[in-house]
């Protein structure tokens, strides 16, 4: 075995490599134990069963002033009473309903598949029910 020894200003490397007799027993040690592949990325999005979350629906844009397009969010408390939103994928069941909440707010029911992408919760509604209609 042989150990060499680096060091640097804030730490020290200790590397402990097999001593090798002659380059070609080094390059039959490489073709006997393949370098192992790098495990794959996890996806940013992580996919859950359909839900049903009820709250109050508004606009990401003209009802909370935090996008630059228009686009149906929908706020839930949990049980501590946090306000968790839910930005609901513009698909035609999303954009169907945009029209009511557009400038407003009105308390809904949506049912979906909920991912979450760059942080935020994500919505794919199948569909929406605003309470009272």
């Amino acid at each position: 075995m042989m150990k060499l020894v680096f060091r640097n200003a804030s730490f020290v490397v200790l590397v402990m490599a097999p001593l090798m007799t002659s380059p070609g027993a080094a390059l039959a040690a490489d073709r006997a134990s393949p370098a192992p592949k790098a495990a794959p990325v996890a996806p940013t999005t992580v996919t859950t069963g359909e839900t049903t979350l009820k709250g109050e629906m508004t606009c990401a844009k003209c009802g909370l002033h935090e996008a630059a397009k228009c686009q149906n969010v929908l706020r839930v408390k949990d049980a501590a009473g946090k306000e968790i939103r839910y930005y609901l994928r513009k698909n035609s069941v999303a954009e169907s309903e945009h029209e009511k909440v557009c400038g407003g707010s009105a308390p809904a029911t949506v049912t979906g598949k909920v991912t979450e992408e760059g942080g935020k919760k994500v919505v794919t509604a199948t569909s929406i029910k605003f309470d009272g209609s």
